[in-house]
């Protein structure tokens, strides 16, 4: 029981941490840290875990590992472009529940892209649609607010991006060694946020106080 217990125990807890990395990132952009600068940074720390990830692999880098790779960390990059875009323009407390309609894209990644290894059944779509309307409660605006809507389709288009990366990520790590392909996905993403630092305003490597503080 414990063993069928800890992923699920462990999805929880990423995504309880996502949420609230959620809030300190909104908090640091409206501080002043700078949207494509926060992200920079967000993306190079995430690709740094990564890296020691060869090391744990049972076999050496493919060429289908780079092609694999590649693929999702752009797939990656993208997604986390938007949701920073989206925190920039709406409420985190809107736009982190809608963001968690990416289960609903998940379940229909795999059924358009035919990812599953078994056929959908009701009960999985059944769950998809019970979380879309869940996650519609929970961020539903309050009565005599304006949200953004702006922020409101960023953070829709986020959820479909991230939920095509969890749609393709199990069907590519399948084909060769995870780690390998892992690795390669996260140093892509590194890589390409090389090209946001002219987007970033101000200065890039200085200390900017109390902003910095909530963004690490």
């Amino acid at each position: 029981m414990s063993g069928n217990l800890t992923p699920y125990l462990l999805a929880l807890s990423a995504g309880l941490a996502y949420a609230f990395s959620a809030l300190l990132a909104k908090r640091a952009m409206e501080l002043g840290a700078g949207t494509s600068r926060s992200l920079i940074y967000s993306n190079w720390i995430t690709a740094l875990f990564f890296l020691p990830y060869p090391l744990l692999a049972d076999s050496p880098l493919q060429n289908s590992d780079f092609q694999n790779g590649a693929i999702l960390g752009g797939i990656f990059f993208t997604a986390q472009s938007l949701c920073f875009a989206a925190l920039r323009s709406g409420d985190a407390s809107m736009v982190t529940p809608i963001m968690g309609s990416k289960s609903v894209f998940v379940a229909l990644f795999l059924f358009l892209l035919g990812l599953s290894p078994e056929p959908i059944g009701l009960a999985t779509w059944t769950a998809a649609g019970l979380a879309a309307v869940a996650v519609a409660l929970i961020g539903w605006p309050t009565k005599g607010s304006s949200p953004s809507l702006p922020g409101m389709a960023l953070a829709l288009c986020t959820a479909a991006a991230f939920g095509l990366v969890d749609s393709m990520v199990p069907h590519f790590t399948h084909q060769s060694d995870p780690f390998n392909v892992l690795f390669v996905m996260f140093s892509t993403l590194g890589l390409l946020s090389f090209a946001l630092i002219p987007l970033s305003q101000g200065k890039f490597l200085g200390s900017r106080g109390r902003a910095d503080r909530w963004m690490w």
